[in-house]
């Protein structure tokens, strides 16, 4: 075997090694350090050090080249990334053969968390300069990622109300034993015992957080994330969690919006992530879906009002009143509507006006009651036939039209093949399946930045290193 080849440790280079020649010419990092020299720091908030003491700081496209690269090779922690800046080629070739230690890493990152939006914003304007994003059809969705909070070290309302009647119990008990002590009473906070103090402060906290318990419609509070919540996951296991949202076109499955929320429901969602994707891209697609999660009158309402043209899957309880109702001509469901007149129509020729409305529905009132020969068929009272609907219905009627129309439904199929592999390459090919920084800040900018990593991943692969930056 003496033609095998072996590393030779004596090897000495007759010219210095090039940077140049770390790398081959279709290197991701060569992708990386194009993207970061075409942004402007003050145009994306970029927080930039200007010491003049000690040694003289990284620069911001440094650090963040090593940010951008790590993660797009799946690497997260920053003192990874420390190893990765003096042991990987392409990091070497980025960093100039510098060295920044994790800290320094980390406090980049730091600094720079309300920065992640407008990068991320700066991800989807170079794939629409490459053309990657078509403006068609959007799908809408949410993914629940874990938070960075302990299943067992939370509050619940019942454990918190048993300590405050155990504290309560307690203060009562120094109080009396201070009274048989002391005959001057306390007037202030600051007059009190240290250990009586200590309940008193106790106390005050217990109540503070059932109030926000009660306040938020919840049962149970993190400790160590206190704006997670408990939400069901895909594995059937009950977590601290965030609800990660994500609009993604359909054209190369961008992502064109990113969002987290608290809310485990998608329910109160669609008009929110709407007015991100205007904010990001100046515009709606010419059509938007989503799952049932996301049917709500009012949110469809609010979509309405921002111009934004969507398709929402009917749940299939409002799939079953319509099928009750097919029977009954006389059910509200079977009575046309006239938006101009704003009146329902029956099938027997009666209109029906609005006469009022409250907080959830609007009434009609059949305005040909007593001259109707059919009014036995339609109501058993013998006075008026009064129909009530929700105060969306418009909405609702107008969604359900949409959806007999031509593309309605192949666009509806479409929308799991847009949207959910998206994430299952977040979670499995990245590697992103928990927040490590806590608060929903944290949580907020670490989904911008994966999603910002998830786009540029997408035009590396489609566009190499011929991609136009913005």
């Amino acid at each position: 075997m003496g033609n095998t080849i072996d590393a030779d440790y004596t090897k000495t280079f007759l010219f210095p090694p090039s940077l140049e020649d770390f790398i081959p010419e279709d290197d991701p990092a060569r992708f990386i350090r194009a993207f970061v020299a075409s942004l402007n720091a003050d145009e994306i908030g970029i927080v930039v050090r200007n010491d003049t003491d000690g040694r003289p700081p990284y620069s911001w496209e440094l650090l963040l080249r090593v940010w951008l690269y790590g993660w797009f090779d799946r690497v997260k922690s920053s003192r990874e990334l420390e190893k990765m800046c003096r042991r990987d080629v392409g990091m070497l070739w980025l960093t100039g053969m510098h060295y920044p230690d994790h800290n320094t890493i980390w406090r980049f990152y730091r600094d720079n968390r309300k920065s992640m939006k407008k990068l991320f914003k700066q991800s989807v304007q170079v794939a629409m300069k490459n053309k990657l994003v078509g403006m068609v059809l959007h799908a809408l969705d949410g993914t629940k990622i874990k938070a960075n909070a302990s299943r067992y070290k939370d509050l619940s309302k019942k454990k918190l109300e048993k300590l405050l009647g155990n504290i309560d119990a307690s203060i009562d008990t120094f109080l009396r034993q201070i009274e048989d002590e002391v005959t001057t009473p306390l007037r202030d906070f600051d007059s009190l015992p240290e250990e009586l103090r200590d309940h008193v402060k106790l106390r005050k906290k217990i109540r503070d957080d059932l109030a926000q318990i009660s306040r938020e419609g919840v049962n149970n509070l993190s400790t160590t994330d206190r704006d997670s919540r408990l939400m069901h996951t895909r594995n059937g296991s009950v977590e601290y969690s965030y609800n990660g949202q994500a609009v993604a076109d359909s054209s190369h499955g961008v992502v064109v919006s990113a969002d987290v929320t608290s809310d485990e429901n998608d329910s109160h969602q669609l008009s929110r992530q709407m007015g991100n994707v205007k904010e990001t891209v100046g515009k709606h697609a010419e059509s938007t879906v989503a799952d049932s999660g996301y049917y709500s009158g009012e949110e469809l309402s609010k979509a309405e009002e921002c111009e934004a043209d969507v398709l929402v899957s009917i749940p299939e309880h409002y799939n079953e009143n319509q099928h009750k109702s097919s029977e009954d001509i006389h059910h509200v469901n079977n009575y046309s509507y006239d938006r101009e007149r704003d009146c329902f129509i029956c099938p027997r020729g009666g209109e029906l006006h609005f006469v009022k409305k409250d907080k959830k529905n609007r009434a009609y009132k059949c305005n040909m009651f007593e001259k109707c020969i059919y009014r036995k068929e339609c109501t058993k009272s013998k006075h008026s036939r009064e129909v009530r609907v929700s105060r969306y219905h418009r909405s609702i009627r107008l969604q359900r039209e949409k959806q007999q129309q031509g593309l309605a439904f192949e666009k509806l199929r479409r929308r799991k093949a847009i949207i959910e592999p998206i994430f299952g390459i977040i979670k499995e090919q990245m590697g992103f399946r928990r927040f490590s920084g806590r608060g929903y800040t944290n949580a907020s900018a670490q989904w911008l930045f994966v999603n910002c990593i998830y786009n540029l991943r997408k035009i590396y692969r489609y566009c190499g290193l011929s991609a136009a930056f913005v």
